[in-house]
């Protein structure tokens, strides 16, 4: 016997075993084999990467602090407080690299640079190599596993006249698939999800999702209000993306599959247009996203934190995000949205 858990790679349920030893992070070696194979990828790109500016490096550490301190308010066991301090260290790592690197271009000598740490100039090319700073950089973005949310307590991301329940867009999201599923396991999912006290885990709400034949990153915003969780860091610009598509695709569950046509009435995006921002290839500017959150019965600065994700990827500058948005390519077939 165990309990249901969630695949950190693929994201599909499988039964975890209780007792001693460490708890699973995938369903299988294939998946684990495949994980590691993306880290070596990652790796591999980083030793070529350019390193953002010490701007965008600046807020990923500025999001640690508050994590802590956000952390520290709840009364978290010193357990949480002590990895959250090691996430905020190695982001302070990764800013302090970023600015060696960007002053080294700029014409600065390492030795110089690296004196005030005590520190000769090679140990410090050592220390801030650029491999080991991206790597810092892009520990968020999927290098040790999935990412454990910080649970901010009175606070939320969704603003504006709605006051259901932070849960109500979670559970319309569910019914929304139960309709298409397989009535005995709709109505299954739908008990133990009505039969749960509080917000519940995204292990659960993953294998929801999945039993009923959708995909979990599609929900993740509205799991991720439902329990207050931080917002996502800065990351790679395809990643951000396809975070703010999944959003939109679970924003349109909970508004109950409104179609093609009417999403391009309600909004005035073409429907060709519509289609590509769901599927992840498109990422319109500001206007549009919250033309298309209205459009979908919520609140637009819901989407504001995923969309400037987004825009911090493509660029440090704001207005360096181009007026109609960006296109990011066609998407592989796994990754399309239906069409309706």
């Amino acid at each position: 016997m165990g309990e249901l858990a969630c695949c950190v790679f693929c994201e599909r349920p499988f039964v975890q075993r209780t007792g001693p030893g460490r708890r699973r992070l995938y369903c299988g070696t294939r998946c684990r084999r495949k994980a590691q194979q993306r880290r070596d990828r990652l790796a591999a790109a980083l030793r070529e990467a350019a390193l953002p500016p010490p701007a965008v490096a600046g807020e990923r550490l500025h999001q640690r602090v508050a994590e802590l301190v956000d952390g520290a308010e709840q009364g978290l066991p010193l357990d949480r407080l002590l990895a959250l301090v090691g996430r905020l260290d190695g982001a302070a790592e990764g800013f302090v690299g970023t600015v060696l690197h960007q002053r080294s271009a700029s014409g600065e000598n390492w030795d110089a640079l690296a004196a005030p740490a005590g520190l000769s100039g090679a140990a410090a090319l050592r220390r801030w190599s650029r491999p080991r700073v991206g790597l810092l950089l892009a520990h968020d973005e999927g290098l040790s596993g999935e990412r454990v949310p910080l649970l901010r307590a009175g606070t939320s991301r969704a603003e504006g006249p709605d006051t259901s329940p932070p849960t109500a867009a979670l559970e319309r999201a569910l019914r929304a698939l139960a309709t298409t599923a397989e009535p005995t396991l709709a109505d299954a999912v739908l008990r133990e999800s009505a039969a749960m006290q509080g917000a519940p885990s995204w292990a659960a709400v993953s294998a929801w999702v999945s039993l009923l034949g959708g995909r979990p990153q599609d929900v993740r915003l509205l799991w991720e209000e439902a329990v207050q969780a931080a917002p996502y860091p800065w990351g790679p610009v395809a990643a951000a993306a396809g975070r703010l598509a999944a959003a939109l695709r679970g924003l349109r569950l909970a508004a109950g599959r409104p179609s093609l046509a009417v999403l391009e009435s309600r909004t005035g995006l073409a429907a060709e247009t519509v289609q590509a921002v769901l599927d992840g290839v498109h990422v319109p500017d500001w206007p549009g996203v919250a033309a298309l959150a209205t459009a979908l019965g919520a609140a637009p600065l819901r989407l504001r934190p995923a969309w400037d994700t987004v825009r911090m990827s493509f660029s440090a500058a704001p207005d360096h995000f181009p007026a109609g948005g960006i296109s990011l390519g066609d998407p592989a077939p796994a990754g399309r949205a239906a069409r309706q």
